[in-house]
């Protein structure tokens, strides 16, 4: 496959630990933009590798205690969503700089 489970598994794990997932939206024609009920998936958008300074790591990992948690929960997500854009650039043939930010999408049974 492209991808293991495992890392596949990873990236849903470290979506629920931050409770990450919410219910999928639906834009309608006029524009407004509604949880539909009779949708079954929720949505988790991972951290973007490209939008996390390394530095704001750094202060964080600094100050101790749970900002230091913190930003070790952080660097694990960044390490994970790195690896599958590394594969997923690898596949396509372009720089990793060019994936777009992931978002996990899951659905409920039926």
């Amino acid at each position: 496959g492209l991808f293991e489970a495992s890392q596949l598994e990873e990236l849903v794990a470290l979506c629920e630990q931050r409770q990450g997932f919410a219910p999928s939206v639906q834009r309608q024609a006029s524009g407004d933009v509604i949880v539909d009920q009779h949708r079954t998936s929720s949505s988790c958008p991972m951290l973007w590798p490209l939008m996390t300074p390394k530095d704001r790591l750094e202060q964080l990992r600094s100050m101790g205690g749970n900002e230091a948690k913190l930003a070790s929960q952080i660097e694990k997500e960044l390490q994970a969503v790195e690896a599958v854009q590394r594969r997923c650039a690898e596949v396509i043939g372009v720089d990793e700089n060019r994936i777009e930010p992931l978002q996990l999408v899951k659905y409920l049974p039926g």
